[in-house]
């Protein structure tokens, strides 16, 4: 309970004192939320997901790719690439509860240009988020990963997901 009640205080409650209407607003919340579910701290009903996603592994972990129909993704431990001989999964493993989100960029350690790794992806909003420890001291001690989505209309519905902490 503690542990739950920690992450959800990092993550803080979406949208609350926020202008909803505003579109990278709309991406951080978007995000936060994929990131929590993953960490198991959100509903899958919550997602907005297109009808299939598409995940990624960072090309220096050695690339991968797996389409996944949207409701395979209702389980956390779904989310995986097979990379090689590893089968990867995106679900953060410990109790991270510093939430680092940064709209428009790419998330591998440190923000940057997704153009330079998925410049396929780089014309879709996106949002890398940072998961750490609230005492983090190096990025082996983070879970990162990147959402794109497509905001045609009124939405916000992840349409592909970056794991890029293959490594650790």
């Amino acid at each position: 309970m503690i542990k739950k009640l920690l992450f959800l205080l990092a993550f803080g409650v979406a949208g609350c004192a926020r202008d909803e209407a505003d579109p990278a607003v709309r991406l951080e919340t978007a995000a936060s939320q994929a990131a929590r579910f993953l960490a198991g701290y959100e509903r899958f009903d919550r997602l907005d997901l297109a009808d299939s996603v598409d995940l990624y592994i960072a090309p220096d972990g050695g690339g991968g790719q797996a389409r996944l129909a949207r409701e395979q993704l209702r389980d956390p431990k779904a989310w995986r690439v097979q990379n090689g001989r590893l089968d990867q999964s995106f679900v953060p493993r410990g109790l991270r509860t510093r939430h680092v989100p940064a709209v428009g960029k790419y998330n591998n350690s440190q923000p940057s240009e997704l153009k330079t790794r998925f410049p396929q992806l780089a014309q879709h909003p996106h949002v890398g988020i940072k998961l750490e420890p609230a005492n983090a001291k190096s990025c082996l001690e983070s879970w990162s990963a990147t959402f794109v989505y497509d905001t045609t209309g009124a939405r916000t519905r992840l349409i592909a997901a970056i794991y890029d902490q293959w490594e650790w």
